[in-house]
């Protein structure tokens, strides 16, 4: 299947979140195509990029986005093995969506002398 027909979306919630706290990142991903399931989806998110100390608890997940499927890992996110169905014309578009919970390092900022 064309891969401009699949779509990940994340947004965290709650954001923004305080030090020391807790977040979800939910991910979304939708399958455009009314012909084709998408098969062997993968994808990798790397949270430090996002926030130094941004790391995800209670991994590994699985079977979140079909049989199989898992997202792993603590800074560095990796999903693998995902499935989705074709978009049905009667009930619009599929999608799968799956929470991360996040911990987010409080880290305190030294004074300048």
């Amino acid at each position: 299947m064309p891969p401009t027909e699949i779509f990940l979306q994340k947004s965290f919630n709650p954001n923004p979140a305080s030090p020391g706290g807790t977040t979800n990142l939910e991910f979304t991903i939708t399958n455009f195509s009314r012909d084709f399931e998408a098969t062997n989806v993968t994808f990798t998110d790397d949270l430090t990029a996002v926030l130094a100390g941004l790391s995800a608890i209670g991994t590994p997940i699985n079977d979140v986005c079909g049989t199989g499927s898992q997202l792993t890992g603590t800074t560095n996110l990796t999903f693998t093995g995902g499935t989705i169905p074709p978009e049905d014309p009667v009930l619009s578009v599929f999608h799968y969506q799956f929470l991360a919970e996040l911990q987010v390092e409080f880290i305190p900022i030294q004074p300048v002398l």
